[in-house]
């Protein structure tokens, strides 16, 4: 059985170069974002970075000369991609688990009073087909 303790730990976390796990955490992040439910603001917050982000994607696309200027195209349309897609399954989720959850109208409008539109047209259309 071996001992762990915390300095032997703290040495085996300092020895990962913590450059490269900027891409695997991301993938993991848009994976969570399909499994783990998110709050509406949450998810308006991120539809608006992934608009802002689309804007650059496409301004850097559109004012490089050479294809090698922006030769990690690819790979950040696939994460654009990636996080678009998580983020239509997250909205939906919200959309199907909370979307009984709709606002009614103001009181005051509903129901309505008995001296209201409401009535007068409902009471015509009783007398149509009564007759």
């Amino acid at each position: 059985m071996s001992s762990l303790t915390l300095t032997s730990l703290r040495q085996q976390i300092s020895r990962i170069d913590a450059g490269g796990l900027g891409i695997p955490v991301l993938v993991l992040l848009i994976v969570a974002m399909l499994v783990l439910p998110l709050p509406a603001i949450l998810l308006d917050i991120f539809f608006t970075f992934n608009m802002a982000c689309s804007l650059v994607i496409i301004m850097i696309a559109i004012s490089t000369r050479k294809p090698l200027e922006f030769s990690s195209f690819p790979s950040v349309l696939l994460f654009a991609t990636m996080l678009r897609l998580a983020l239509n399954v997250a909205s939906t989720r919200v959309i199907l688990v909370h979307g009984h959850e709709a606002m009614r109208p103001p009181a005051r409008w509903w129901p309505p009073s008995a001296s209201s539109w409401w009535v007068a047209i409902t009471s015509s259309v009783s007398s149509c087909l009564s007759s």
